[in-house]
């Protein structure tokens, strides 16, 4: 499993109040172990009735002999790691948010309820966009957005630690135990973790790649893929100094099953209203957020990046309450806003905008600046088309003058699938074929743009 770290941002400063907290709940455990059947199955029953408050990780152990456990094996310095990191040296061991709690299974239940009533110092949310591999879709590889906010009024050092896990792993070891969950294949970045410090009432960005592409020899000669559909990715913010090595705050989140969030027609109004971002003035960003999925959707984070070092995002995060289903929602107002330094000399640059709903699903569009005068206007054509395909179909498009068109494909995520056209079309109708019957069934959107006006529709492919 490949991991890296690809961007650490400053967020957004905001009065913050005590978060919500995900307590997480470590077991040591093994597959030579009798004395482990039992913990997994009280483990696995506690979760069942506290998912939205419970996150679980399992570190698998080497013994009692034969001390065969593959899991163990695939990642043994983790494992050790992890086991050393709280001095352990009997299983099954369960460890609930850096206190070790023992194999007292009866307490379990109560500890972590106790636990969960203690408000959190941090807010901790995790957004995925994950990609199956063309030749072998089990697997395949994604990125993470993170988000800590520190809603205290003082300066915070803590290790960011995570993790990937696999539930529903078919193996029978030694002790007969046929079903393991929450199996840690791989810590990310490693098994040190990551070192943070974040300022009062602060919010942090980090931004990591993934991949599930692990083989797990097992001890029949056989080997184990972990199933995307199966992982989870679960990150926790850690104390380490002494005992207890306190979890201040965890999150998990699902590889796959996002649902379909787009973003897309980003402007921006400078305070002049000329159209031009001058050096030393500010202007508001606008951008739609569109909910292709079939559900309403809730808590959308929006970010806002510049690739530009004479551009600095003043605000750069936005909150959307709730989208209706199919619907979308522009961030208008003074949300978003940028101010060119006074050495600006009006070069064009990228706004690079990511969303991250309540259930993790991730999207991020990049544009080039484009400055409008006044406010937003009304989009001047208007495009109809099927809301299902099958192999092929037709889309109107009607435009009042001569203008550039263009019509893309664009999958879940917003990645571009292909172009169904690139050109200029006289005033009146048209109708523009759309082939999809090399693509694979699923939800995609069609992005028309005419001149300056964009339009995003939603669009099922089945076959």
């Amino acid at each position: 499993m490949a991991k890296k770290i690809l961007v650490l941002l400053l967020g957004v400063f905001a009065l913050m109040i005590a978060a919500e907290r995900m307590v997480l709940a470590e077991l040591f455990t093994s597959t030579t172990c009798p004395y482990c059947v039992g913990g997994n199955a009280t483990l696995t029953s506690l979760l069942k009735t506290r998912e939205d408050y419970l996150a679980v990780v399992r570190f698998h152990m080497n013994w009692p002999s034969p001390g065969n456990d593959p899991f163990y094996h695939y990642n043994s310095g983790m494992n050790n790691n992890r086991r050393s990191f709280y001095g352990i040296n009997a299983i099954p061991y369960l460890v609930v948010d850096g206190t070790v709690v023992g194999s007292s299974q009866g307490s379990w239940g109560s500890t972590i309820d106790t636990r969960s009533n203690k408000e959190s110092p941090f807010d901790l949310n995790l957004y995925r966009d994950f990609t199956p591999f063309e030749f072998h879709q089990v697997q395949g590889e994604g990125s993470l957005l993170i988000e800590i906010t520190n809603e205290t009024d003082n300066k915070r050092t803590f290790i960011l630690f995570g993790a990937l896990t696999e539930s529903n792993v078919h193996y029978t070891g030694t002790n007969g135990d046929p079903v393991h969950h929450q199996v840690v294949i791989g810590m990310l970045p490693d098994h040190l973790g990551t070192e943070i410090t974040i300022e009062a009432n602060e919010t942090l960005l980090l931004e990591r790649e993934f991949d599930v592409n692990d083989t797990i020899p097992l001890t029949d000669g056989t080997d184990h893929i972990p199933d995307a559909d199966s992982c989870e990715l679960v990150f926790w913010c850690q104390n380490v100094g002494a005992m207890p090595k306190e979890i201040l705050q965890a999150a998990k989140v699902k590889v796959t099953g996002q649902r379909e969030l787009l973003l897309s027609d980003i402007r921006v109004f400078d305070a002049s209203g000329d159209g031009v971002l001058s050096p030393g003035e500010q202007a508001d960003v606008h951008v739609t957020v569109t909910n292709g999925s079939d559900e309403k959707m809730g808590n959308i984070h929006v970010f806002l990046e510049v690739d530009n070092e004479e551009i600095t995002v003043v605000d750069g995060r936005a909150v959307v309450e709730e989208i209706a289903a199919g619907g979308s929602y522009t961030v208008e107002g003074n949300d978003l806003v940028i101010e060119a330094s006074p050495d600006y000399d009006g070069s064009i640059f990228n706004f690079i905008c990511r969303a991250g709903s309540g259930d993790g699903s991730m999207c991020t569009y990049t544009q080039p600046i484009s400055v409008e005068e006044g406010s937003p206007s009304s989009a001047p054509f208007s495009l109809r088309l099927p809301t299902i395909v099958r192999d092929k179909a037709l889309a109107a498009l009607s435009v009042p003058v001569v203008c550039d068109v263009e019509l893309v494909l664009l999958d879940a995520s917003g990645r571009l699938v292909r172009t169904l056209y690139a050109g200029s079309l006289s005033a009146g109708n048209h109708l523009i074929d759309i082939e999809v019957e090399t693509l694979p069934a699923g939800a995609y959107f069609i992005r028309a743009t005419a001149g300056r006006h964009k339009q995003v529709s939603k669009l099922v492919i089945l076959h």
